[in-house]
């Protein structure tokens, strides 16, 4: 953030306390924001914990639908989309890229967990409310919380007849969104709710010369039904079936020139790339990423999936939960059933060459069991004791397909194909419980701890084949037993030149998760607070490991240990709301994925991290026609000792031309990329949001009303390797939304745009397999300009 943005925040913020200071106590009463951040119903105000909450309708209304978009509003959170996964990056630290790996925020839907990152897919479909807790939340959301939590709240079924249908049109790149849903009592004590989505985008932001076509090309569905069952007079019942599908062509990725390797030393030089059309000098909305030309050694027709990129796959998930009121608290008990698959297809060398081709897929099935007792909140005493339980299985396999003529062609063969998967069961048990002691009407002491073990075994498994020129027949190849030019011209583009394995996995491993707060409720008006956690999240096993050494194929756990203070206040008998929260967090065993610069990918625990900063945000009703909100976050987040970093494309060269290895993986073993004392990946030093939310009458029986928004990131690193050439530079996005409804709210029309000034940006950038004089990006949306109507019955 340059110092003019700094100061011009910081101004603003200044002046709006000031106003706030002068203003009557005839303002407007801010409404209530109830969140289960610690599983009971609170107000945000009375919860010691760093948190955003966000209500479903807000996001909707300003054309928010995934968690990248809600990231730009929230401080020192971020959502990237790159090839495998989303990276969800919270005070500094991000998730897992390969397979086997689990996220480092958890999510949760409705109580249900959802380690994976297909799962967040489609966690927005009729929400309710958006928590995002920042900081390790180990003792009641479990396991893989190290950096934060993302608890989502869905809409349940109402009491009474409640139905609506919305459409959509996106004009920029002709998207269509249907939705609607339908919720009422179906008798005395029982009432349902359905819900449906549908949305496809025909014309993405990139435009692939290759197959000219505009890419992505989306088409997406969902349903849900949920039902809620008063058994009794005190027990209630809550049922949910969900469904989702999608079907995503074509990738948004474009290929840069960024590196100043001398033309013709390079494995292929920038000059030539350029000539085919590969590579700019910056994002310019198109590409050309395609499934071979003649020119570099003939048209490849099995390796053409018509598209540079696909990922299809659906998923289903079923939840039980039981509340039983009794005397002294709230039994409650929560059974699911998750699952999903999915199959993606990457054009890997991000040009118009036969050279690679990648191909994975995943099957996951999850089962779990919470059991938890909740005390009334009436008395001195208050606690909240729980089991849990999840069993999972995971199948991933990936199939790397590559057409290098002079490999091949020295093998008397008709291309390479590496073939690994993982085969994983993983059982996890804990017990957790929190115990809250009123010292006095004023203070209160919070203590709790989660133990949890965990086990997991897994094949995970590696395989070499080449096709047989002239027939169907693929036969395995052992490097061990081919001659040593041909394991040395393989190895850089396969990584295998030891050929096969096949390696049973074990893991192990426990951990107790503390947190101890204590909160002062200064006035009625001010609460502060001051609290220390611990998180982890659990070991495991590289699904892409390509080395017979299985020590190789496992990592350990990552474990984080937060120092928190903040406060949280209500300005001007309730007009207003600040929050504000100083964090200092220490990191060992940071789990990491590096790209190897080839084909494959390392990973390991990175030492320590430190991360500390501020994140502070509020609400100011004005007038009872006019909302402000906002909010700020600075994060220092440094490795402390990371000798073993992935390297550049650049070091990687220049390590190849030294006779010192030819991969990633023997760049990092010699320490050349030292990374200590360095940020991370996906860390903007500063963040921030301004928002307005104005409604104006309109004669004497409708209603304008405004929304608008500004989302400010610092530059940061796109690459996990820390590339200078992969820096996204800082940028403000602004977005705006205009509806017009009745009083009566019966139906309403919305002009929704997004990115207003068309800002180009990338979120995930990392070298071009084997060519390391340039880089692939995932370019982000444009501008977007959407009209929608919706009708309530």
């Amino acid at each position: 953030m340059n110092s003019i943005t700094r100061k011009t925040l910081l101004a603003g913020a200044v002046t709006a306390i000031s106003v706030c200071a002068q203003q009557s106590m005839a303002q407007p009463v801010l409404e209530e924001v109830i969140v289960t951040a610690q599983k009971r119903a609170q107000g945000l105000k009375d919860v010691p914990i760093s948190m955003t909450a966000f209500a479903g309708e807000r996001l909707k209304n300003s054309g928010v639908e995934n968690l990248a978009e809600v990231s730009a509003s929230v401080p020192n959170f971020k959502v990237s989309a790159n090839t495998i996964r989303d990276t969800i990056s919270m005070r500094g630290v991000n998730s897992d890229l390969q397979s086997g790996g689990d996220q480092s925020v958890g999510i949760f839907v409705d109580g249900v967990f959802r380690g994976r990152g297909v799962q967040s897919r489609f966690a927005f479909v009729d929400m309710e409310r958006l928590e995002v807790l920042r900081g390790p939340q180990g003792t009641l959301f479990g396991k893989n919380t190290a950096a934060g939590a993302l608890n989502i709240t869905s809409k349940a079924p109402t009491g009474e007849f409640d139905a609506e249908i919305s459409g959509l049109h996106e004009l920029e790149y002709d998207g269509y969104e249907a939705s609607g849903h339908v919720s009422g009592p179906l008798a005395e004590n029982l009432r349902a709710r359905m819900y449906f989505l549908a949305r496809e985008t025909n014309e993405g932001w990139v435009n692939n010369r290759y197959y000219d076509s505009d890419d992505p090309q989306n088409e997406e569905w969902a349903g849900r039904l949920s039902l809620d069952w008063d058994v009794a007079e005190n027990v209630t019942m809550g049922f949910k079936y969900e469904l989702y599908d999608f079907d995503n062509q074509g990738g948004p990725f474009e290929v840069v020139a960024t590196s100043d390797i001398p033309a013709g030393l390079a494995p292929i030089s920038t000059g030539i790339l350029e000539s085919l059309g590969i590579i700019d000098s910056r994002i310019d909305g198109t590409t050309n990423i395609g499934a071979g030309v003649e020119s570099f050694g003939g048209y490849v027709a099995e390796m053409d999936e018509g598209t540079s990129y696909f990922l299809e796959g659906d998923g289903r998930e079923a939840a039980v939960k039981l509340d039983w009121l009794t005397g002294g608290g709230t039994l409650t008990a929560i059974i699911a059933r998750s699952e999903y698959d999915f199959e993606r297809y990457n054009d890997a060398d991000y040009g118009p060459l036969a050279v690679a081709n990648y191909y994975d897929a995943e099957d996951y099935q999850q089962d779990s069991v919470e059991i938890r007792f909740s005390s009334n909140s009436d008395g001195a005493f208050e606690y909240l004791a729980g089991l849990y339980y999840q069993g999972a299985e995971l199948y991933a396999a990936a199939d790397g397909q590559f057409w290098v003529p002079s490999v091949v062609g020295a093998l008397g063969l008709n291309g390479v194909q590496r073939i690994n998967f993982l085969d994983q069961d993983a059982d996890t048990w804990a017990v957790f419980g929190q115990f809250t002691w009123h010292i006095t009407d004023a203070v209160r002491l919070n203590l709790g701890g989660r133990y949890s073990e965990e086990e997991k075994e897994a094949r995970q498994a590696a395989f070499l084949y080449a096709k047989v020129p002239g027939t169907e027949e693929y036969r395995p190849v052992d490097g061990t037993q081919l001659p040593d030019p041909v394991v040395a011209a393989l190895n850089p583009l396969i990584e295998m030149g030891e050929g096969a394995h096949d390696n049973v996995l074990k893991l192990d491993e426990s951990n107790f998760s503390p947190t101890a707060s204590l909160q002062w409720d200064v006035s009625d008006e001010v609460m502060l607070y001051a609290s220390i956690s611990r998180g982890f999240k659990s070991g495991g096993f590289n699904a892409t490991a390509l080395t017979g050494d299985a020590d190789a194929a496992v990592y350990d756990p990552e474990e984080a240990m937060s120092y928190e203070v903040g406060g949280k206040m209500s300005l001007l008998g309730g007009a207003a709301e600040l929050n504000i929260a100083l964090f200092h967090m220490l990191f060992d065993d940071i789990q990491t994925t590096q790209f190897t610069g080839n084909t494959g990918f390392v990973v390991g625990n990175a030492a320590e991290a430190t991360s500390q900063g501020l994140e502070l945000d509020g609400r100011w009703a004005i007038t009872d026609r006019l909302l402000l909100s906002g909010n700020l976050g600075y994060i220092n987040f440094e490795f402390d000792e990371y000798l073993t970093a992935g390297c550049t494309g650049r070091q990687i060269y220049d390590m190849a031309q030294a006779g010192l290895g030819q991969t990633g993986a023997d760049c990092s073993a010699l320490g050349i990329n030292d990374l200590s004392g360095r940020t991370n990946q996906d860390v903007p030093e500063w963040t921030g949001s301004l928002a307005a939310q104005y409604t104006q009458p309109v004669a004497d029986n409708y209603n304008i009303r405004i929304l608008v928004d500004l989302n400010y990131s610092d530059e940061y690193y796109a690459t996990p390797d820390l590339d200078e050439n992969t820096v996204q530079g800082s940028y403000t996005k602004y977005n705006a939304s205009v509806i017009f409804a009745p009083v009566d709210d019966k139906w309403d029309l919305s002009l929704i745009a997004r990115n207003l000034t068309d800002e180009k940006t990338f979120s995930y950038a990392n070298d071009v397999p084997l060519f390391p004089d340039s880089h692939f990006v995932g370019v982000e949306p444009g501008r977007t300009l959407a009209l929608r109507g919706r009708y309530r019955f």
